[in-house]
């Protein structure tokens, strides 16, 4: 009789199975934390978003010496939009603070008079809802200024500049809208 031969053992191929498998889960590991890292990150940002405050914050602008509607550009907003450089549109009713950093001086070295206005247009008619005086002299002056004013949904806010007699320069203006009401949108 000849001799048995006994059964080859298959554990080459468990080896080679076990090789190539592991090296595909830790893919698949990699790829499952990833996107679900990224799904959680994004939904975050999503809330963060809709949890924030109504706002309007410009760039700052500078060497205004003309009577004119202020042009700005958006820095950062919430639910509360720029049309056209200078229209800020409303979308909440209820009150907000108009806040503003305003350096300014008088023309060819002589005290200068001006003011900055927030008009409102509403029913096809401008109002005037805050005035800010300003006197300025032959060197630059700064001022922080602030007032609260009632905005009613879908009306439209600009930020005028006037000088009596062209001889007041703004050199340099921040400005801001805060709804007062945080994220309750009326």
């Amino acid at each position: 009789m000849g001799e048995e031969r006994t059964p080859r053992c298959r554990c080459a191929n468990w080896r080679l199975a076990v090789a190539v498998a592991i090296p595909n889960l830790a893919v698949i590991a990699c790829l499952a934390i990833g996107l679900y890292t990224y799904l959680t990150f994004t939904s975050r940002d999503m809330e963060a978003d809709e949890n924030r405050d109504i706002f309007i914050q410009f760039d700052s602008r500078g060497d205004i010496n003309i009577n004119e509607t202020l042009n700005f550009t958006v820095q950062d907003r919430n639910k509360v939009d720029l049309v056209e450089g200078t229209k800020i549109y409303i979308s909440c009713s209820g009150p907000y603070l108009l806040h503003m950093d305003v350096c300014f001086r008088g023309l060819d070295n002589k005290d200068g008079q001006g003011k900055l206005e927030l008009l409102v247009a509403a029913a096809g008619q401008q109002a005037s809802l805050a005035s800010f005086p300003l006197e300025g002299k032959s060197k630059v002056n700064c001022k922080g200024l602030h007032t609260t004013v009632y905005l009613r949904s879908k009306e439209e806010a600009t930020l005028h500049f006037s000088s009596e007699g062209n001889n007041l320069k703004i050199k340099n203006i921040m400005l801001g809208l805060h709804y007062q009401l945080g994220r309750q949108c009326l």
